[in-house]
Formats: C-alpha cells, structure tokens, sequence
C-alpha cells in the first residue's frame, strides 16, 4: 500500500537513529556525488544535469526536487566493495611470519536515492561477490531505499537493456517524487518487512488514488524519454563470439593499468599491458 511522505528528513533521522550510515547524493563542486547525510537539507534540492558525450555540468531546476537529476559520476559499488582494502596484517616472529586478520566493524549503510538500473547492477554484485565474503557481510546490514526515475538523461537507456525507470525488486523503501506544489512529496511502498517497519514509524498519510496516478503516470513518461537505446540484438552472443575481434586491441592499445575498470564491471579484468591483450575473465567461468 502507497503512502505519501511530506518530507525525508524523519526519515534520515530515524535511520541514524537505528544505527545507520545514511548515504546519498547531494552536490559538491559542481557535480552531484555520494556522501554521507545528515538531513534532508544535504540532499542536491533545485539541482539538475545535463549530460551528453564526454559532458557532464549542473543545472538549476525550476523546482526544489530532491532527485531530479540522472546517475551521478560515483556508483555505490565502492562503498560495498571498496577498491582498497586491509585483508591482512604479517609480523616476523621467531618462529616466522605471523599472519593476523584485522577486526573491522561491518557498516550499517542506509543508501538513499537508489537508481532501477542501480538495483540491477547491485543484484549482478550479489551473484559474482555475494558468497563468502566480506562483500556479503555490509550487503547484510544494508538498508536499501530506490527512488523512481522522472528525469532521465541524454545518456540513459535502461528500457533497451530490459529494465526500466521504475524499481520492481530488490528495495526496502521505494520512492517516487512529485514536484507538483511548492515542496516535494514522496509517494513511499515498503518492499520489505525492515522496509514496512521503517515506514510504519513515519509521519505519513495514506496515498490518494490521484497521486498515485501521478506518480505512476510520471515514471512511465520517463520511460519514453530515454536518451539512447542498444541496438535490438543479441549482445550476450554477439560478446561471446567476438572475444578474439580486433576491436579488444584497439581498446588495450589506450590502457593505462590502472585497475579502475574492475570497480565498474563484475567481471575479473586481467590487463598484460607487454603485449597489449585485454583479457575479460568472468569470476564464475561464464559470460553471464
């Protein structure tokens, strides 16, 4: 069942309250990034972006949403699996080499304005790094609030890769934010019992069917707004038979070593810089 939420800020409040890390977008030298939040007033209100090929640059809005701008330049893999860290620490003793693993505290992280296409990206992570790992303890702990895309960008093409603006799993909280009077409002369903629970504890009234109309109705038309679109064929196949194509030389021939590739991509990426030759080695031995 759909509620309306007048404000986030009981919101953040509460889930600091219950422990949490809250993360979320807000604006920071001219860019829209992920930090911590410690109300609502951090988050990027009036901010929008234009984006296109090698551009990226703010603009302001003529209203005071919260989310109305695409994908920042950060994903939220790095703070659930972050490109450095401690695995081990090793003393010489008397008797050799002392190995000691250290005692780290797993982040409770809330992670507010969650993008669909961020979900399916997370939902990938869980399937190559979930197992085992100190991945799978923070994923645990995580607190998972999605937000509905309204605004998509000149970059984004979700529907064509099969998904699309509205968040169908893998949430606590989703939102969808309206910009319809002076101040924002959030229609809210929990997609979990944490989700509900946290929802239940929330100034909140019960959504009419207008707004929920609205706010369905919102979320479709940015389905229709994509700014680019995969072209209709087979990717999965066309990869699979092309991994020795000439093009794989050309992207290595620009390579820099510098690793940042396997912070964007599930796959293990082993570069051999000598020769030139980009290997892409799926963790689990498959292509999928």
């Amino acid at each position: 069942m759909e509620s309306l939420l007048t404000s986030l800020e009981p919101l953040i409040v509460l889930l600091r309250a219950r422990g949490y890390t809250v993360i979320g977008p807000t604006e920071c030298e001219g860019a829209i990034v992920l930090a911590e939040l410690t109300n609502a007033h951090d988050l990027p209100h009036g901010w929008g972006v234009e984006t296109g090929p090698g551009t990226y640059r703010l603009r302001r809005r003529s209203d005071q949403a919260a989310f109305g701008h695409s994908a920042g330049p950060q994903a939220w893999k790095r703070l659930l699996h972050p490109p450095r860290e401690a695995l081990f620490s090793a003393e010489r003793t008397d008797d050799g080499m002392r190995f000691v693993e250290p005692e780290t505290a797993v982040a409770r992280y809330a992670f507010l304005g969650v993008r669909p296409c961020d979900l399916r990206a997370i939902a990938v992570q869980d399937r190559v790094l979930g197992v085992g790992s100190t991945y799978a303890a923070r994923r645990r702990e995580l607190f998972l609030i999605a937000v509905n895309c309204t605004e998509p960008s000149a970059t984004c093409f979700c529907v064509s890769a099969g998904g699309g603006p509205n968040a169908e799993t893998g949430y606590d909280i989703a939102l969808t934010e309206l910009t319809d009077s002076d101040r924002p409002r959030y229609v809210a369903v929990g997609g979990s019992d944490a989700g509900r629970s946290i929802l239940a504890a929330l100034p909140q009234s019960p959504a009419e069917q207008h707004v929920i109309d609205a706010a369905h109705d919102a979320v479709a038309a940015a389905a229709g707004r994509m700014g680019r679109a995969l072209p209709e064929v087979d990717l999965r196949a066309m990869l699979a038979n092309t991994l020795e194509a000439g093009r794989w030389d050309d992207v290595a021939s620009r390579c820099l070593a510098c690793g940042n590739c396997t912070m964007a991509c599930p796959r293990d990426i082993q570069i051999t810089k000598a020769i030139g030759e980009l290997k892409m080695v799926s963790i689990t031995g498959r292509l999928d």
